[in-house]
């Protein structure tokens, strides 16, 4: 039958899951506040009905971004608009933890895996947009190798790579050490470098555009 208990089970249970939200792909539609790693987001997979109807997700604002970090470090690095990112979805209202509680504390309602309540992971890309590709490099890249790049694909592109053969690699128009470099062996300068190290010795050697300046 149509109308069966069955059939009437299944049409609830389908209608409240479709309210669950727990991880979707989201385009970043506003960055003016990463201060504060928090951006707009747009999900690009509509929703689709049974009956065929499409509808477009909400833009959801205010999402916390997720960086890996701790209270002392953290790796950061600019989320464009137009970026993709992952969400994830809390299974309890976020509100009061935005707010800036961190210890266990009340929510203010009783939802669950509510839109409202997205967390940000960046980023995800589709696979014609791999930035693990190396065609899209300005650089020489291997999917080996373990690597932090910066400006990728542009004139400005840099990075600190260390390679599946044991080298460390640091790759950038201008290499600045604003501090003492304290090397156990050889150290090769390459042009426009500028610093200064210490040797084994004790020496403390400083370099300008590639060139030893002082030694003392």
């Amino acid at each position: 039958m149509e109308n069966s208990l069955e059939t009437i089970l299944n049409s609830q249970i389908d209608f409240r899951l479709s309210d669950i939200y727990v991880t979707m792909v989201a385009e970043v539609t506003n960055v003016s506040k990463m201060n504060e790693c928090r951006i707009d987001v747009q999900p690009v997979v509509n929703k689709k009905y049974i009956d065929g109807e499409i509808m477009a997700y909400p833009e959801i604002l205010s999402v916390p971004v997720q960086f890996p970090s701790s209270s002392t470090s953290a790796l950061t690095f600019p989320i464009n608009q137009g970026d993709n990112v992952l969400l994830v979805f809390s299974q309890k209202g976020l509100d009061v933890f935005k707010s800036g509680a961190t210890s266990a504390h009340d929510p203010i309602d009783m939802r669950s895996f509510d839109k409202r309540d997205a967390i940000a992971i960046p980023c995800v890309n589709p696979f014609s947009k791999s930035i693990n590709n190396p065609d899209t490099r300005t650089l020489f890249h291997s999917v080996d190798d373990m690597v932090m790049t910066h400006n990728i694909g542009s004139v400005n592109e840099c990075e600190f790579r260390l390679t599946s053969s044991g080298e460390t690699w640091v790759m950038s128009k201008h290499t600045k050490v604003s501090a003492s470099l304290r090397t156990g062996g050889g150290l090769v300068v390459g042009t426009g470098a500028t610093g200064s190290f210490t040797t084994p010795l004790g020496q403390v050697v400083t370099v300008s555009d590639g060139i030893i300046t002082n030694i003392f």
